[in-house]
């Protein structure tokens, strides 16, 4: 019986770890096109600095990867970007509205922080590259560079270019569109430069609502951002409502009257934790899945995944111990590789072990009592 069991927890997270590398992970293959790149558009780039932890720096760019070139849709055939995505589904439809804008395949646009730009707007090939992020989908929205040590770029630097381009490896002909980056002149301090951000996402996201065409209060409704917009932010920076929750909205109306005191300051380890996350695809991996399959966030599919594998292996444990230590100890030690990816945040584990260890009291003092 207790084979059976374990043959059917190993399925269950097999199968879910699949689901996870489909959807989330697993890069789409990509052929070279013997055809130019579509244009791209670099709107805006705005850069901040110290956001996550002291000496890193992020800069968000709104852009735009045209969906159609046909002056009055629908198209007969998918046309500019619609035609690099992998379901092109709404793409020759009036109005054309992709229904799998993130379905780009993999490698085909980036958005690159160029130093020393010789060429700009267009080129900055021969300049230094600082970083590099692949674009998140189609049409008008927003993305973003993270860096976490920045100590090669002097902020306030003219020479330094925010581009997007289409990848030079894909297409016959490369398009780029760059801007030299604005510095903002909040004071240099987390609070400041959060707030600064927080402000400034706001506006591009209202440009990426106007843009698109889409009604009033879509994507920023009471200076808050909007379900909408909280997936649109997360692509620009996995840990986005982390840093800034103030501008979020968690539900159409205020859920608290009277708002809970926040402590002052940061963990240090889950600042760490937030900036060695934000430098990887593993959370912006779990922002789609989460937006693909339950509509939540990436940390809240994180967490779902983790406490998933971490109540899995408990139980497990536990049909062949009989006993709550052991299986205690290991839904802790799997939460705790979920901190890593952004999943359940360093209190949230902090709380369980608390939970768990009140468990473990129970146990020891029951067999005392015995």
């Amino acid at each position: 019986m207790n084979k059976k069991r374990l043959q059917i927890m190993v399925g269950l997270v097999v199968g879910f770890i699949t689901v996870i590398t489909t959807i989330g992970i697993s890069p789409t293959p990509v052929s070279a096109q013997a055809y130019p790149a579509p244009d791209v558009f670099t709107n805006s780039a705005n850069c901040f600095r110290n956001i996550i932890q002291t000496g890193d720096l992020y800069c968000l760019v709104r852009y735009e990867l045209p969906t159609f070139t046909t002056a009055t849709p629908p198209p007969a055939t998918p046309e500019a970007w619609c035609k690099e995505l992998v379901n092109t589904d709404g793409c020759i439809a009036d109005p054309v509205e992709p229904t799998q804008e993130t379905s780009l395949v993999t490698n085909a646009a980036f958005i690159t922080l160029y130093k020393d730009c010789s060429a700009p707007p267009t080129d900055c090939s021969t300049g230094d590259i600082q970083s590099q992020v692949r674009m998140p989908r189609i049409n008008h929205s927003i993305g973003g560079v993270y860096i976490s040590d920045a100590s090669t770029i002097t902020w306030g630097d003219t020479s330094v270019n925010a581009c997007v381009e289409s990848s030079d490896l894909l297409f016959s002909v490369q398009s780029s569109d760059c801007l030299v980056v604005a510095w903002n002149t909040a004071e240099d301090n987390q609070t400041d430069q959060r707030d600064q951000l927080g402000r400034t996402l706001l506006d591009e996201l209202r440009n990426v609502e106007a843009n698109r065409n889409l009604p009033f209060n879509s994507y920023v409704a009471n200076s808050y951002l909007s379900t909408g917009a909280r997936v649109l932010a997360l692509e620009a920076l996995s840990v986005m409502d982390q840093i800034i929750p103030a501008y979020f909205q968690a539900a159409s109306e205020t859920a608290l009257i009277v708002p809970y005191a926040t402590p002052v300051g940061s963990l240090a380890l889950q600042v760490s934790i937030d900036a060695t996350a934000a430098a990887t695809d593993i959370p912006a991996a779990f922002v789609d899945l989460g937006d693909t399959v339950a509509g939540v966030s990436g940390g809240a599919m994180a967490t779902v995944f983790f406490g998933i594998l971490a109540s899995l292996f408990f139980f497990w444990v536990y049909s062949r111990t009989g006993d709550y230590v052991l299986p205690a100890a290991g839904f802790i030690t799997v939460g705790m590789i979920g901190i890593w990816t952004r999943g359940p945040t360093v209190s949230v584990v902090a709380v369980a072990a608390v939970v768990m260890s009140m468990i473990a009291a129970m146990f020891i003092l029951r067999k005392i009592s015995a």
